[in-house]
C-alpha cells in the first residue's frame, strides 16, 4: 500500500479526512437475462454480431463482454459508455440494430442496471419505452482506465 510522504507539501492533519473527487463520466450497462431453452448455439451466434455491430459503429462504447452461467441458464451483460452522449448514441441507433429483435426472442430479462451520471432525461424516456431499469450514482472508488 502506498504511503503518504512525511514531507509532503500538503499534509493532512491527523485525524483529518481530505476527499478528493475523482468521478467517472462513464456510464456502464449491466444486465441479466434468463436463456429461453433449446436457444443457447443460437444465442452465442447473436451475441458475437450483437458486439461486433457495437465495436464497429459506437466508438463511445468501451466495452460490451457477456458472460453465461456453468449451466447455460443465464446470460449477463457488462458494458461500458465513454459518456452520457455515448450512451445516447447507442439507444439512439437501437431500433436501426438488426440483432435486437432476434435477442429479445432468445431469453427474458431478469433485471437491468445502469451506473454513473444517467441524465434525467434519458431515465424519463427509459420509463416512457417501458424499460425497466434501475439507476446508481457513482459514490467512491477509482478507475485505472479513466483519462
Amino acid at each position: 500500500m502506498a504511503k503518504r510522504s512525511e514531507t509532503s507539501e500538503d499534509p493532512v492533519p491527523e485525524g483529518a479526512l481530505k476527499e478528493e473527487i475523482h468521478m467517472t463520466k462513464k456510464i456502464r450497462f449491466w444486465a441479466e437475462y434468463d436463456v429461453k431453452p433449446g436457444c443457447i448455439d443460437q444465442l452465442r451466434e447473436v451475441v458475437q454480431q450483437q458486439s461486433r455491430w457495437a465495436e464497429d459503429g459506437e466508438p463511445g462504447s468501451l466495452a460490451m463482454n457477456w458472460y453465461l452461467s456453468p449451466d447455460k441458464s443465464r446470460l449477463y451483460t457488462f458494458a461500458t459508455e465513454e459518456d452520457m452522449d455515448a450512451t445516447w448514441f447507442h439507444s439512439k441507433r437501437q431500433p436501426d440494430n438488426p440483432f435486437a429483435e432476434t435477442f429479445a426472442e432468445l431469453v427474458e430479462t431478469r433485471r437491468m442496471c445502469m451506473y454513473g451520471p444517467i441524465d434525467d432525461k434519458y431515465k424519463e424516456l427509459m420509463s416512457k419505452a417501458g424499460i425497466e431499469i434501475e439507476y446508481f450514482e457513482w459514490l467512491a472508488g477509482f478507475d485505472r482506465q479513466s483519462s
